[in-house]
């Protein structure tokens, strides 16, 4: 009697998670299908944003062993967006994210106070694991994703990355502020991006990212990634023969700030046909701060004057006054955020 309680238990509950994956598999499809998306983890991106990682996630064409890569998840919205739109994905056979992040940061960087701030408003501070002047969100991570057999959580910086070897069709890339970290992200998966892959870069709209702005330009200036869309800080682009070969070739290029500072100027005239005034504004202000820091006050100033200072719009006064406070040098309290990871963390994997 005892055992068929048992396997009549055990049936009922293979029963009901089944119910359940089929539950949510025709709430995703009915999502899909009257274009209304739901994200339910906080993210820093915009709607907009995530709904454009869903679309790529969904429409990208994949053939099996494919992957998508992204760095940078902090508590997992884009994560979501992709993992929710590589389910729907028709070409999909168990494609699988790999998401890279630290999951953790130092308290002299202004981001251990938003880590906790933003955790307070979506209660998940009892996931946040404090030691000393660290803090490590992980596990917050993981409750947040835990629904999604396609995405695996790596919890590693990008120096320890090492790629797997499997073709990129798309990478999020919502780290990198300066080329040096963009180059020892590239440096790693470039071989491995297949004709066509997207890559969207999260911050290119943004005060602080003239290295990256510079660089995303010159690619594109040499017909080796194409423009594809603009939204928000994010801009996205498709390969086309992206190699190590350039990373090399604007690691020159960087060396000369005269050259640096022509393609922020020639990236502008490029883009302004395709985006908003607001992020036309963020690329001169991009302008000014790399200017500024390089004590070429003639190039501040022009880039001033083309955002309408004195009379600019409060966005740009805001951007300004930012600048300002970090002595337009923003590059020693962004890296006071990293930490290096203990050998136990950096092998860490989630798998869902």
């Amino acid at each position: 009697m005892s055992d068929n309680v048992d396997k009549f238990c055990e049936a009922l509950r293979v029963n009901l998670s089944r119910t359940k994956n089929f539950i949510a598999k025709v709430g995703e499809g009915i999502q899909s299908a009257f274009g209304v998306k739901t994200f339910t983890v906080y993210s820093m991106l915009t709607k907009q944003e995530r709904e454009n990682l869903f679309r790529l996630a969904k429409n990208t064409p994949l053939k099996k062993g494919d992957s998508i890569l992204e760095f940078g998840v902090f508590f997992g919205g884009s994560s979501e967006a992709l993992g929710k739109g590589l389910a729907l994905n028709k070409t999909s056979t168990e494609n699988k994210i790999f998401a890279v992040d630290t999951f953790c940061c130092s308290k002299p960087g202004g981001l251990y106070e938003i880590v906790f701030e933003r955790a307070k408003l979506v209660d998940g501070t009892q996931f946040l694991e404090k030691n000393g002047s660290t803090v490590d969100w992980y596990k917050y991570v993981q409750s947040n994703l835990k629904r999604f057999e396609n995405i695996e959580l790596l919890q590693q910086d990008s120096k320890g990355y090492e790629h797997d070897g499997s073709p990129v069709a798309i990478l999020h890339l919502d780290l990198p502020k300066f080329y040096s970290e963009m180059h020892i992200i590239l440096a790693k998966v470039v071989g491995f991006l297949k004709p066509g892959a997207f890559i969207v870069f999260q911050d290119f709209f943004y005060h602080w990212s003239a290295e990256i702005i510079a660089f995303i330009y010159f690619l594109i200036k040499n017909e080796k990634v194409a423009f594809q869309y603009a939204q928000d800080p994010t801009l996205a682009v498709k390969n086309i023969n992206l190699s190590s070969k350039d990373l090399e070739d604007f690691r020159l290029v960087l060396q000369s700030y005269e050259k640096t500072r022509d393609l922020l100027f020639e990236s502008i005239n490029f883009l302004k046909m395709h985006i908003q005034p607001s992020q036309t504004e963020n690329l001169y202000m991009a302008i000014v701060q790399y200017s500024t820091q390089h004590q070429d006050v003639a190039s501040s100033e022009k880039a001033m004057g083309l955002v309408g200072f004195p009379n600019a719009s409060d966005h740009v006064v805001r951007i300004h006054q930012e600048l300002a406070e970090y002595n337009f040098d923003l590059r020693q309290s962004y890296l006071n955020n990293f930490i290096d990871l203990p050998f136990e963390k950096s092998e860490k994997v989630a798998r869902f």
